[in-house]
């Protein structure tokens, strides 16, 4: 600690987008129902997402759950049986409230606040239409910021065309990613990319790290 302030972390001209569903096929059930922290894996990062911004939303399976508390999450669901996560952007792009939008999985308990700005400041810094972290010398898919005007159309037309790797979005001409150096002085163990994948997963992680708490943002203005 250097004795300054502490900066408080919120996104409130970001939509989030959390992919919420899946079927969870490594981890035997549905993993995002399991307990972390006194809370289910979804619950805990929507809770998380929502003290950052007032718009997000969670992508959850065409016959999922969404009868478990979610916060101030509006509930985006997929619009056939097993369309693959490019495909529940798509449709969260479509519903989103912001030109900038942020990605992330449920199943990254340990997104680090600080880092989702850093991404942020850089889209808005750049005018990137894609915005990622490196790791291991190459750009991760998740978390990351879109800018939504840049990459919908071309989205949906990848989705029309049979791609369903989110992957893809990597590909935009014009993306940036985040140097490892650079996101790591800000989460120097790297929890921002820990996900969970399978039961071995959970438990390394159970005890060990905790995500750095967040502010809530103020109620948004009343429409008048």
């Amino acid at each position: 600690m250097n004795g300054d302030a502490v900066v408080p972390v919120t996104l409130a001209e970001v939509s989030i987008l959390v992919l919420a569903g899946g079927r969870s096929r490594r981890f035997g059930r549905d993993k995002l129902a399991e307990p972390w922290r006194g809370r289910t894996l979804r619950e805990h990062v929507l809770e998380q997402m929502s003290g950052l911004s007032h718009d997000v939303l969670a992508l959850v399976a065409q016959d999922g759950d969404a009868s478990s508390a979610l916060g101030q999450a509006r509930i985006a669901r997929d619009r056939n049986a097993s369309p693959g996560p490019l495909v529940a952007l798509d449709e969260g792009l479509r519903l989103a409230r912001h030109e900038l939008v942020l990605l992330v999985a449920a199943d990254m308990p340990t997104l680090a606040p600080a880092v989702l700005r850093l991404l942020v400041d850089r889209a808005l810094s750049t005018g990137a239409p894609v915005v990622a972290l490196e790791s291991d010398g190459r750009a991760q898919p998740l978390p990351v910021v879109l800018r939504r005007g840049a990459v919908a159309e071309w989205i949906a037309e990848l989705v029309a065309g049979g791609e369903r790797r989110l992957r893809a979005v990597l590909d935009a001409a014009g993306t940036v990613a985040v140097s490892a150096p650079e996101w790591l002085g800000v989460d120097p163990a790297g929890d921002t990319l820990r996900d969970i994948d399978t039961a071995e997963d959970l438990t390394a992680l159970v005890g060990g790290v905790a995500a750095e708490p967040v502010p809530q943002v103020a109620p948004p203005a009343p429409l008048v």
